[in-house]
């Protein structure tokens, strides 16, 4: 989910979708394991994630997502958490 204005994009594998909604909204309405807020204006989907580094995810479609640092701890333990139950 990428926040523009008053707009959110959804991204997906099937095109880019528009809704109105908040990220905040969002967020309560996704499973908490599989999604996190990484930015002001974005939140990931984790099975979507190719590579995590310290300031930003790679994306499977090879878009980068940054992580600011207000968010950086809480998304490091959110994705490790994701990633134990994927083993």
């Amino acid at each position: 989910f990428e926040r523009r204005g008053r707009v959110t994009d959804i991204h997906t594998v099937r095109g880019i979708y528009e809704i109105w909604d908040k990220l905040e909204v969002i967020l309560q309405k996704v499973p908490e394991l599989d999604f996190v807020r990484c930015h002001n204006s974005y939140i990931v989907y984790f099975p979507a994630v190719s590579e995590m580094r310290k300031d930003c995810f790679i994306m499977n479609n090879g878009m980068e997502v940054m992580i600011s640092r207000s968010y950086a701890k809480k998304v490091k333990t959110a994705f490790m958490e994701w990633a134990l139950t994927q083993m």
